[in-house]
């Protein structure tokens, strides 16, 4: 069976996403993570659907990166997509649709950028045209052939504004050094070395980090209006005395004596 993009519409809009497009898995096969478990099911897949969901929301003052502010994306966005695969399975019969989410060995940018969803930022995020780099990637994969309109990978002003004003300098060449990325640092289990409190510091959040993001010329004028699903509740400073409360927040996978401890560098 080959399906045009277009009749996959009213399975998305019905539940507000906006963002969406498909593209060839022949685009990004090359591309596919190898991880240490079977991934049979891509050797007959056919398509993938790519999905942004912008998440950036105004406050007033944060400790925190903007991806952390409201619920946990994964659990959000992995329910939305496994209700859609059921509903797809149902309509087009003896046909696999497969929900992903960040946890996936679909190179997600990749597979975006070749729907057509945006270009590729020095700083390894796609960008889109509305809503800049402030979004969360998902996916379906399915062996369904769906007609695809050829998207090349494109590119971002390559302005190098985030690679200069990156607090750890962990950005060169669209390459990104991780052992040197704020975001990457905050995360670390176990005591912190002198240089990465010194590079924690510099980011003034105590979870992740969203300078490459702010001084993108190309987010300047991204709409902020985040998902219907990731706007409430919302959460902007982080501390000892609340961080039980919010269990369903992306950072409360990592063991609390994490947030104690980045907590304290700022004390």
């Amino acid at each position: 069976m080959n399906i045009n993009a277009d009749t996959l519409l009213p399975f998305f809009e019905s539940r507000g996403i906006k963002i969406w497009g498909t593209c060839d898995i022949e685009k990004i096969r090359t591309h596919i993570i190898p991880l240490n478990r079977k991934i049979d099911f891509l050797k007959n897949a056919r398509s993938v659907i790519s999905f942004a969901f912008p998440y950036k929301i105004q406050v007033k003052k944060r400790n925190i990166s903007y991806y952390a502010i409201g619920p946990d994306y994964h659990k959000i966005i992995m329910l939305i997509l496994s209700e859609i695969c059921d509903d797809l399975a149902s309509e087009y019969k003896n046909f696999y649709f497969l929900p992903f989410c960040d946890n996936t060995v679909i190179p997600e940018v990749r597979a975006a950028i070749h729907s057509g969803l945006g270009v590729l930022g020095k700083n390894g995020l796609l960008i889109n045209e509305i809503y800049g780099s402030w979004v969360f990637l998902a996916e379906i994969v399915t062996n369904l052939q769906i007609k695809h309109r050829d998207n090349v990978i494109k590119f971002c002003l390559n302005c190098g504004i985030c690679e200069k004003l990156c607090p750890g300098n962990a950005l060169c060449g669209g390459k990104l050094n991780k052992e040197r990325c704020l975001s990457h640092i905050s995360q670390k289990k176990g005591k912190l070395t002198v240089r990465e409190e010194i590079l924690l510091k510099k980011g003034n959040l105590i979870w992740g980090c969203d300078v490459c993001q702010e001084v993108c010329p190309a987010n300047s004028k991204a709409t902020v209006d985040p998902f219907f699903a990731l706007k409430k509740p919302k959460l902007e400073w982080l501390s000892e005395e609340n961080y039980h409360l919010y269990k369903d927040r992306a950072f409360f996978w990592r063991p609390k004596q994490v947030i104690e401890r980045n907590l304290k560098l700022f004390n």
